[in-house]
């Protein structure tokens, strides 16, 4: 009798370390679905600062090829995104004809860098204003 009263604490440290490993890999878990979780939104972000850069560049290149670089520049607003154009302009001589060259870029950024939640993107286009 004495032999089984000896015994009586190993189920208990048993379950403390079962316990503890079951834990331990519920936390771990939680800890990667929650990184996964702000990777996923900051990538969404970086799509919507994407898309908002390549609206603004589609929307300023026919006002480059109708009116030239004065025509395009400045700051907008889009989706919440603040789009910066900008425009550079250039003359081809080719084959005796001339015609125009713009290169437009549009950066889109939201956020700040001291919060860390700055998402920037920018996109650059060249549009030829060939006769």
């Amino acid at each position: 009798m004495q032999r089984r009263h000896s015994q009586c604490g190993f189920a208990l440290i048993t379950a403390v370390l079962l316990i503890t490993a079951i834990l331990t890999v519920a936390v771990t878990s939680a800890l990667l679905l929650s990184g996964r979780s702000v990777a996923t939104a900051q990538g969404l972000e970086a799509l919507r600062a994407h898309y908002a850069a390549r609206s603004a560049v589609d929307a300023a290149a026919p006002l480059a090829i109708g009116g030239g670089c004065a025509a395009v520049g400045g700051n907008m607003s889009v989706e919440g995104f603040t789009v910066a154009l900008t425009c550079e302009a250039w003359t081809v001589d080719e084959a005796g004809t001339d015609y125009s060259v713009y290169r437009v870029a549009a950066t889109a950024a939201r956020g700040s860098i001291e919060a860390g939640t700055l998402v920037s993107r920018t996109i650059r286009i060249s549009v030829a204003d060939q006769p």
